[in-house]
């Protein structure tokens, strides 16, 4: 048994989140892309939650008896965490439904591909490593963690996705398409991905009850 697995898988997390965060946020005001804005913002926004639901766990290895009480502040921190991404999520949504009607955004393929592969290779490496971690507890906030990397990946290997799209049909018959390429994807991404947050709102509000 591995008491601090939880602690441990958040700190990584953390680490890695707010790296990527810096990175992606840092490349998209350089290359003007929504989908790196999109991941460096999601990254963010997830490490700050999950600094907020790592020193709640901390608080319960200082004294198990608060761990009732804790788990509930844990509990409503994944509540506002999952609020805040449908928030984030339902903007986006909106946001590139405007640019697509306006006609479109060139997407800046040369500046983004080196970002793209770190992020992508830079998240498996992370997600591992939660992975791993996440086996070694029954942690649902671990679960979580490496449920939201898993997102932040898929982000990534999508603008890779765009990039090689963008490359092939760049002077084609299809080549008018290239300045709406993103924002599809960033679309494709916010519906797939909508449900997930909602999902852990309904987990959680049961729990908080239950625990009542």
């Amino acid at each position: 048994m591995y008491p601090n697995a939880e602690e441990v898988g958040l700190k990584i997390s953390l680490g890695g989140g707010i790296l990527f965060a810096l990175l992606g946020l840092i490349m998209a005001a350089w290359s003007k892309s929504q989908l790196v804005l999109l991941d460096g913002s999601y990254s963010m926004l997830d490490s700050f939650f999950t600094f907020l639901i790592l020193k709640v766990s901390l608080l319960i290895g200082e004294d198990r008896s608060k761990k009732v009480r804790v788990e509930y502040w844990k509990d409503f921190f994944l509540i506002l965490r999952s609020v805040a991404i449908i928030v984030f999520l339902s903007y986006l949504f909106r946001e590139n439904v405007r640019i697509i009607l306006s006609g479109g955004k060139a997407v800046d393929v040369e500046s983004v591909g080196l970002y793209t592969f770190i992020s992508v290779i830079g998240g498996l490496v992370f997600l591992y490593y939660i992975n791993y971690w996440s086996k070694k507890t029954n942690s649902r906030v671990l679960k979580l963690e490496k449920k939201g990397w898993m997102i932040d990946t898929l982000l990534s290997a999508s603008i890779a996705v765009s990039l090689v799209i963008s490359l092939l049909i760049k002077g084609s018959d299809y080549d008018f398409l290239r300045v709406y390429l993103e924002q599809i994807f960033v679309i494709i991404i916010v519906i797939v991905n909508f449900p997930y947050p909602v999902i852990v709102i309904k987990e959680s509000m049961i729990k908080i009850i239950n625990n009542k």
